[in-house]
């Protein structure tokens, strides 16, 4: 039995409501929330994605494919990321040639892989769900396009199981059915929000609300001219409207722009009393400061990297590195898992994988990466001219002198 069509975040049946309405959420995909989500999704889009095969070393060489083993030292870093056990006699071989790999390269007409991942990605981060069709001409995946989330409708039947999604563009597109099969569901599955994910704005939503309260509260500052400079207080007022309307207009006229800096005579019981804190150090400041804070923190997301003008070469360098760990590996191996799963083993080859490399992601200070490499050519990991090499430096030439033979000398 199929249930009725819900909203992508409802996970019981006609019950419960994980989230807010998809389309509002978008909404507010502005300021901190943007900046925080870009900083992750390009983080995301900018890695390098390869093609691998972890197979018998005797398989490799039946590869129909261009492909080259993956040096040892190489496959010591990338093994935890391809789960693979370093004692299993097998080999891993890079892929260069493959149909897959040319689709992602073009996922989609007018689509590039950077423009691939980053959507995807930015939809996780606010929505928790990203939803891919796939296309397919004569029985071969052609084409794998990103689609309008916040118009995608699940239904699902009673044991949680979808059974198809419904996708209904607002006043562009006709309503049509998708059947799961032809579709790719990307989705941030935490506690509670099992069927279809859970983004990392509804966990800010309440700091991005508190964000959107301060600019109201500025804005209206300015609609009815109030400054902060300070605060008129009148003795014995009777909350006559009209007295009081009086004298906000006198205010006005005599503070208005072309009467700044003249002084001002009142009459009656009135006490002024002047703001020690001007706009910049203002109550405002602070919940700004408080939202933005809270805001990356849920995106996962390091200060130093939304205000790089107060941060040094080595902070920014340990802020990426703790973005990448936390915020940005996890969600690229929870995009490549669904990939991997629903597409490259279940229509190519159940040894091959699409991953991407490690180790040319990681960007370590210069002073870290020489403390390493001396640990690694202390230990007889790598020779000294290996360790130059990866600095791009040539190889050590030392020459040897040695004792002219009898032939050297034309004896």
């Amino acid at each position: 039995m199929s249930g009725s069509a819900t909203s992508m975040t409802t996970s019981i049946p006609d019950t419960v409501k994980l989230t807010q309405d998809p389309v509002k959420l978008m909404n507010y995909n502005r300021g901190y929330v943007r900046a925080s989500n870009d900083k992750v999704a390009e983080a995301v889009a900018g890695l390098r994605y390869r093609m691998y095969a972890y197979l018998p070393e005797n398989e490799a060489s039946t590869l129909v494919t261009k492909a080259a083993k993956v040096e040892t030292k190489k496959l010591q870093f990338m093994s935890p990321t391809l789960g693979i056990n370093l004692g299993e006699e097998k080999t891993l071989v890079e892929i260069y040639d493959h149909p897959f790999i040319e689709l992602m390269n073009a996922p989609a007409p007018g689509w590039t892989r950077y423009d691939w991942f980053k959507v995807v990605s930015s939809y996780l981060g606010i929505l928790g769900n990203a939803f891919v069709e796939k296309g397919y001409r004569a029985g071969e995946l052609v084409s794998l396009t990103p689609l309008l989330a916040e118009y995608m409708q699940i239904t699902y039947d009673k044991r949680g199981e979808i059974t198809k999604y419904t996708y209904q563009p607002t006043n562009c597109m006709e309503r049509r059915d998708i059947e799961v099969g032809n579709m790719l569901h990307l989705r941030n599955r935490t506690a509670g929000s099992v069927i279809a994910g859970m983004g990392n704005l509804e966990a800010a939503l309440a700091s991005v609300n508190l964000t959107t309260s301060t600019q109201a509260y500025l804005a209206a500052l300015l609609n009815n001219m109030s400054m902060p400079g300070g605060i008129f207080t009148v003795k014995g007022f009777t909350g006559d409207a009209t007295k009081a309307t009086a004298f906000a207009n006198k205010l006005r006229e005599t503070f208005g722009r072309r009467n700044r800096g003249k002084p001002m005579v009142t009459f009656g019981d009135v006490d002024y009393t002047r703001a020690d804190a001007t706009m910049t150090d203002s109550r405002t400041d602070f919940f700004t400061a408080q939202a933005k804070q809270e805001i990356a923190a849920c995106f996962g997301v390091p200060l130093t990297l939304l205000d790089e003008s107060n941060s040094n070469r080595a902070t920014a360098l340990a802020a990426k590195q703790s973005m990448l760990q936390y915020a940005v590996y996890p969600r690229t191996e929870m995009i490549l898992g669904q990939i991997n799963t629903s597409i490259v083993k279940a229509l190519y080859d159940t040894r091959f994988m699409y991953s991407y490399d490690v180790t040319e992601s990681l960007e370590s200070d210069p002073k870290e990466q020489a403390e390493i490499l001396k640990i690694y050519v202390d230990a007889g990991i790598y020779s000294k001219d290996e360790a130059r090499a990866m600095l791009g430096m040539t190889p050590m030439v030392i020459e040897v002198a040695s004792t002219p033979t009898a032939s050297d000398l034309g004896a």
